[in-house]
This record gives C-alpha cells, structure tokens and sequence, in this order.
C-alpha cells in the first residue's frame, strides 16, 4: 500500500485517466491520499495518472503523478485549518500560496525530505460550534465563484462548500450532497437551528443541492457563487427575486447536536 500528500493549492480529481475527464472533486493542500491504481505511460511520462481515494472522505478519482508527493505512510489528521482567506507557505525554498480551509499539521513540519513552514497567523485549530462562528466562517466564503467538483475558495460546489465549513468545526462531511444527507440526524422543518444542512431536490425528490441554515430564514449556498438567500418550508427564494422559488427543500439533517 502506498500513499500521497498534496503540495499544492488545488489538484483536479479527474473521472477518467486524462486532463480532457471530467473533474469530479479537488484535492486541496493537505490532503492524504490512499495511491490504489497507476497509468504510467512509458513514452510520455508527464500523460501518467494515478488512482487514489482521498482519505478525508474516501472519494476516489484520478489525479496527474506531478501533483502529489508520493510517501510511505498515511499521515494522521492534520492538526490546524488555515485561517486567512489565502496564505503563504514554503516548502523547501519554494513559496507557494494555499486557501481558506486547508489542512496542515503544524507550523513547521516535514513529509519524507520535504521541509513545510508557514505563519503561525495564518493557523487555528478546528474550534467547537456556535452560530456566531458559523457565521463567521460562511462571511469568509460569500461570494466564492461555483465550479462543478470545486471544494475551494477559488471555486466550489454545494457540497464542497458545506465539508469546507463544517471542517472548521472538526466535522468530516462526506464529499457529495447525496452522500452528505445520509450522515447525521433528520429533523422537522419546526426544529430547525442554526448549522443544520438542508438538502434540495429538483427531480423526484433526487437530492441535488445542499446548505447551511443561519437562522433567520436566512440559509448560506452555494449557487453560481457563494450566498444568503430566504428559506422556508418549501424551499430558497433568492434575495434578489422572492417571487420564485430556486430550489425545493425535501430534508434537513443536524450534525451539532
């Protein structure tokens, strides 16, 4: 068994063995994957793939060879989330620049002969829940564009957005909103609290979009961007067009109990 980091920023997680596939989820630094299957192309090393399930939420795709370390073992949880919207870290003599919502394990720390370091500013431990940090994490993200397998601050989808936040709080949130809905506790639509997520349905009740509820009517998604819109109980009408409802609310699931 064998396993890698990622190094960078965002790494695209692939269906297909190739650059043309589509994406179906991201890597973001931090991240330890499980290497399950190789393509190795003998004639055009830098066309070579690598099969791997992300161990954070066991999603599996096909990532480029170049855009991981490759190690000997599973590194454990990582201890801190970068705070600021985007810092600065070194590896090696190297400098690059990762997003909101990364895992890293310390402030310095080393992977094989690789030597990381970052500012100590820009780290915090996953913190307990309370709506006022909820709110807080979700400001960070308002108006983050949407991308379709996306689970960064330089593009997201639903679910990405939601694992992004509830990772500040120390949850790990499977990867997809059909996925999602499935981990934690249902509840009715008169219990509703701040932090729970609602799940959305366009098709015969087939789960297609999730988000945060703030309280307040208000619930935060992520739709062509990152946003607040109005919720009750059938679904969200956006802010800026209350006469129509863009999504049809079919679940609720808490997960801070």
């Amino acid at each position: 068994m064998s396993f890698g980091y990622c190094f960078l920023s965002v790494v695209p997680l692939r269906k297909e063995p190739l650059s043309s596939s589509e994406q179906i989820s991201q890597l973001i630094f931090g991240d330890c994957v499980e290497i399950i299957d190789k393509r190795i192309n003998q004639n055009n090393i830098a066309n070579s793939w690598l099969k791997i399930k992300n161990l954070a939420d066991n999603y599996v795709g096909w990532v480029d060879w170049r855009q991981i370390l490759l190690i000997d073992d599973a590194i454990l949880p990582a201890k801190y989330i970068i705070k600021s919207f985007v810092a600065k870290i070194k590896m090696d003599e190297k400098e690059y620049f990762i997003g909101f919502g990364s895992h890293v394990i310390a402030y310095k720390w080393i992977i094989g002969e690789h030597k990381f370091e970052i500012d100590k500013k820009d780290i915090i431990s996953p913190m307990p829940f309370s709506p006022t940090r909820l709110q807080e994490v979700v400001q960070t993200l308002i108006n983050c564009p949407y991308q379709w397998g996306g689970k960064s601050v330089f593009g997201m989808d639903c679910s990405g957005f939601t694992q992004l936040v509830f990772s500040f709080f120390g949850e790990n949130l499977l990867r997809d909103a059909h996925q999602q809905v499935e981990q934690g506790k249902e509840i009715d639509f008169n219990d509703l609290q701040a932090g729970d997520l609602c799940f959305f349905a366009k098709l015969e009740n087939r789960i297609s979009h999730v988000g945060i509820y703030l309280g307040d009517n208000k619930i935060a998604h992520c739709s062509s961007q990152v946003r607040i819109d109005y919720l009750d109980a059938k679904g969200i009408k956006p802010f800026d067009n209350k006469d129509l409802y863009s999504h049809k609310l079919v679940k609720i699931i808490r997960y801070f109990y």
